[in-house]
């Protein structure tokens, strides 16, 4: 009983934000004339949204101001770089450790690093920006970040109509002390060099090369296992572990799930349920990363499945590349500047 009120709340929230931040940056881009390439605005929101809602709670506001112009800056970061292997390992080497040092240091934009780092990741290994014009990036950015924005406006113009709680300012001093400011949180790691720069420093290393690798040819199964390494690498032996298996099992899931419709319904139904199954995926992003996991699988396979109802080999490629990518993560946690207290406790942090 205990146990079950434990366990996080499914997020309908946060499903409906991102419902609601991805139809006003992808709308505003399509009424706008842009066609396909909305796809970039609406990401751009979601980004700015998530950011700001999952970092700075006391400071909405405060959030999606730096949220929407880093997200903009890491847009225009994945223009300047597509196609080019060395600037794009280099840049995303650079993204991947300051936004570890914010994600692991516990500061005011903890969460926002890990999201700030994804909004460089996924444009450049997606090649979502490539062939567009400087122009059109600039404008997708503006049209993507802009409706984030009004997107955080609306939801602190609802917290304002709720009222002002009596203890609120107690609550944002409470914040500020114990979360460092994120200037203080990366200057505090590069000085004493401690097991958050040394995951920085692994977490850098492993995708600046896997995106070098990546830019030379966009090659699929590259950014299947380059995805995978950018969630599975955690600060630790035990969290790398844990993910690994929660994301390796739930690709499995979807894969396996996908597979099996696949043989039973048309395309056109396997999108529906492809939406269906990316809802259900958000609503236990809190609560159950497996299930997560599986329902974002479900989504990407029939992105890559449409195209020629080959849902089946798409899933089996799928598992393949998780499972390596998988692999990659952990030997990386082991042998390139392993954390100090993971020498102590290693075999605890098996499988």
């Amino acid at each position: 009983m205990t146990e079950q009120a434990a366990r996080p709340p499914l997020a309908w929230g946060l499903t409906a934000i991102a419902v609601i931040s991805m139809a006003a940056g992808g709308g505003g881009a399509l009424a706008a004339g842009y066609g396909s390439d909305s796809l970039a605005a609406a990401f751009a929101t979601l980004f700015v949204v998530a950011a700001a809602l999952l970092s700075v709670r006391e400071r909405l506001w405060y959030a999606g101001l730096i949220s929407a112009g880093a997200t903009f800056l890491m847009l225009l970061l994945a223009y300047v770089t597509a196609g080019a292997p060395v600037a794009a390992g280099i840049a995303m080497a650079l993204v991947a450790f300051f936004g570890a040092i914010l994600a692991a240091g516990n500061s005011a934009l903890g969460v926002a690093g890990s999201m700030l780092s994804l909004a460089y990741f996924l444009p450049a290994a997606t090649s979502t920006t490539r062939g567009l014009d400087l122009a059109r990036a600039v404008e997708l950015g503006l049209i993507g970040v802009g409706a984030g924005l009004v997107v955080v406006g609306v939801l602190v113009a609802v917290r304002a109509a709720r009222g002002r709680s009596p203890n609120k300012a107690e609550k944002e001093a409470a914040y500020a002390a114990a979360n460092p400011a994120p200037l203080a949180a990366i200057a505090s790691s590069l000085r004493q060099r401690d097991d958050i720069f040394r995951y920085a420093l692994r977490r850098s290393v492993a995708l600046g090369v896997a995106m070098g690798i990546f830019q030379i040819n966009s090659n699929h199964n590259v950014f299947w296992i380059m995805l995978t390494m950018f969630v599975v690498l955690g600060p630790d032996r035990a969290s790398s572990w844990q993910k690994a298996l929660q994301r390796s099992g739930g690709v499995i899931i979807g894969a396996l799930v996908i597979s099996g419709l696949s043989q039973l319904f048309p395309v056109e139904v396997m999108v529906g349920l492809a939406v269906i199954a990316l809802l259900g995926g958000l609503l236990y992003f809190q609560r159950n990363y497996m299930i997560y996991a599986a329902g974002i699988t479900f989504m990407v396979l029939t992105i890559f499945g449409a195209k020629d109802a080959n849902f089946t080999g798409w899933a089996e490629r799928r598992v393949v590349d998780t499972l390596i990518g998988a692999t990659i993560a952990l030997l990386v946690g082991y042998l390139v500047l392993p954390d100090r207290k993971g020498r102590d406790d290693a075999s605890a942090a098996g499988p």
